[in-house]
C-alpha cells in the first residue's frame, strides 16, 4: 500500500509539475515566441509541395514558400474583400434603417404589455410604464457608459492592428527560413538533451492541434454559408452580417447557433411567420447536425479527447487565457496528457 501511495503522489505531483510549465509556458513564453511557433507549422504544412517543386521545377525552396504564401494571402484576401464589402454595406444599411426598426419593436413591446394588461387584469398602463422607464434607462446607459466606451477603444484597436500586422509579417518570414532550414534544425533537435522528448510532442501536438484547428475552421465556414444561404433564401436583408455573426456564436462552448436561431424562431412564430420560424428551425438543425459530424469525423480519431474533455478544456482555458483559450485549452490539454505519457 505504502508503494501504490508514492507512486499516485509522484504521479499527482508530477501532473502539477507539467500543469504549472505548460501554464507559465502559454503565459510568458507564446506570446513572445509566438510569430515563430506560426511560421514553423505553416512551414511544416508545406514542406512536401516545397521539396517535390525544388526537385520538378528546380526552384529554390524559400522562393516557392514565398510563392504559395503569396497566393494563400491572395486568396483569403480577395475572400475576405468580398464579405467585407458585404458586410459593411449590410451594416451601413442596417444603421440607415435602424430607428424604424427600433420604433418597430418598441410598438411590439408596448403592444405585448397592453396584451398582457387585459389578460392579467392588471391597472391600464402598469407594465406599459414599467416598459418605458426600461428604455428609458437602456438610452441613458448607451449614452453614459457605451458611446464612451466604443470611442476609448479607437487607441487600442490601432495598436492590436498594428501588433497584428507585425505577427503577420514576421510569421511569414520565420516561415521561408523554416521551410529553407528545417533540415538542419531537425538534426540539432535530435542531437539536443531532450531532442527525443521534444520531437514526440511536437508530432504529437502538430497533429492534434492540426486536425482541431482544421476542423474548427471548415465548421465555421460552413455553418456561416449555411447561415448566410439559409438566411438568404428566407428574404432576410442582412443574410451576410447575421450570418458571419451566427458563425463565430458557434465556436463560442455550450452557445451555438441555437442561442440565437431558437428565440429568433420562437419570436417569429408568436408573429405568426410561420415559413420564417421554420426556416430558422431548419438551419438551426442543418448547422447542429454538421457540427456534430464534422467534430466527431475530423477530431475524433486523430485527437483522441472526448466531448467532455473538450468542453472542460475549452472552459478552462477561456478562464485563464480569454478567448485565446478556446485554442491554447485543448493544446495545453494536449501537451499535459502527452508529457504524463513519456514519463
Amino acid at each position: 500500500m505504502g508503494e501504490i501511495r508514492k507512486e499516485k503522489l509522484k504521479r499527482g505531483g508530477f501532473f502539477a509539475l507539467a500543469a504549472a510549465l505548460v501554464y507559465l509556458g502559454f503565459r510568458f513564453v507564446l506570446p513572445v515566441a509566438a510569430p515563430f511557433v506560426i511560421g514553423w507549422f505553416l512551414a511544416v504544412r508545406m514542406k512536401r509541395l516545397t521539396v517535390w517543386l525544388k526537385k520538378r521545377l528546380k526552384i529554390p525552396e524559400g522562393v516557392s514558400a514565398a510563392i504559395l504564401l503569396a497566393l494563400e494571402a491572395g486568396a483569403a484576401g480577395a475572400a475576405l474583400y468580398f464579405l467585407g464589402g458585404k458586410l459593411i454595406g449590410q451594416l451601413g444599411s442596417l444603421a440607415e434603417h435602424f430607428p424604424g426598426i427600433a420604433g418597430e419593436a418598441e410598438e411590439l413591446v408596448f403592444s405585448c404589455c397592453r396584451q398582457a394588461e387585459d389578460a392579467l387584469s392588471l391597472p391600464q398602463g402598469v407594465l406599459v410604464g414599467a416598459a418605458e422607464q426600461a428604455r428609458t434607462f437602456v438610452n441613458i446607459q448607451i449614452e453614459e457608459k457605451l458611446m464612451p466606451a466604443v470611442a476609448e477603444l479607437s487607441v487600442p484597436a490601432v495598436k492590436w492592428t498594428a501588433k497584428i500586422l507585425t505577427v503577420f509579417t514576421v510569421s511569414m518570414i520565420a516561415c521561408i527560413l523554416s521551410v529553407t532550414e528545417m533540415d538542419e534544425l531537425k538534426k540539432r533537435q535530435q542531437k539536443s538533451t531532450f531532442g527525443t522528448e521534444a520531437t514526440a510532442l511536437c508530432r504529437r501536438l502538430a497533429v492534434a492541434g492540426g486536425a482541431y484547428l482544421k476542423s474548427q475552421m471548415v465548421i465555421l465556414l460552413a455553418v456561416t454559408g449555411i447561415c448566410i444561404a439559409g438566411l438568404w433564401l428566407l428574404g432576410n436583408p442582412y443574410p451576410v452580417a447575421a450570418g458571419i455573426g451566427l458563425g463565430f456564436v458557434d465556436l463560442l462552448p455550450v452557445l451555438g447557433t441555437g442561442t440565437v436561431l431558437l428565440p429568433w424562431a420562437l419570436f417569429c412564430l408568436f408573429q405568426k411567420q410561420y415559413l420564417t420560424a421554420a426556416g430558422l428551425a431548419v438551419i438551426y438543425g442543418i448547422c447542429y447536425f454538421f457540427r456534430e459530424f464534422a467534430e466527431a469525423r475530423m477530431m475524433g480519431s486523430e485527437m483522441g479527447i472526448t466531448g467532455l474533455e473538450t468542453l472542460i478544456s475549452i472552459y478552462v482555458g477561456i478562464s485563464l487565457f480569454g478567448l485565446w483559450g478556446m485554442l491554447l485549452g485543448p493544446a495545453g490539454y494536449l501537451m499535459i496528457r502527452e508529457i504524463l505519457t513519456m514519463y
